[in-house]
């Protein structure tokens, strides 16, 4: 693999101040970006700044290079870094996620039990809110959706 042709980058005849803003807002990079986006080396330079920093954070990273501001370089590092996850831990994951549904419809459930059991004891809304640590609220909603499923 031959070594990039720098002497063809469209950054060569700019202030180089103008890749390295005062502000770190993207409107501070928006001429860079633009130089950028026309240079015929930009992949390489990208390459060139990915090899450089590696792991370090946004505030060892400095100005536009291979047209990504710091922290889209980190952000592009740590997506880089990520492994793809198995089949079995795809799997594993659904049914953590499925079991975690189960058992909060069934902690629902339960709660709706008994707004319904303390409304046929005649308490109110604002007893049962009290004494379950919900919202008033949540109370009449589930009073409603438990005459809804009784009809």
């Amino acid at each position: 693999m031959s070594a990039p042709d720098w002497s063809r980058a469209a950054c060569l005849d700019v202030d180089p101040e103008l890749f390295f803003p005062d502000r770190k807002s993207d409107a501070a990079y928006d001429y860079a970006r633009t130089k950028c986006a026309t240079c015929p080396v930009v992949s390489a330079c990208l390459d060139d700044a990915m090899a450089d920093e590696g792991s370090v954070s946004t505030g060892y990273r400095h100005g536009m290079r291979g047209g990504l501001t710091p922290v889209e370089r980190l952000a592009r590092y740590r997506a880089s870094t990520r492994a793809p996850m198995t089949s079995a831990e795809l799997t594993t994951l659904a049914a953590m996620k499925a079991a975690s549904v189960i058992a909060t419809e069934a902690k629902c459930q339960a709660q709706r039990d008994r707004v319904a059991t303390l409304t046929t004891q005649g308490q109110s809304a604002t007893e049962i809110a009290r004494t379950l640590g919900i919202h008033e609220r949540t109370v009449v909603r589930m009073r409603t959706r438990n005459r809804r499923a009784a009809a």
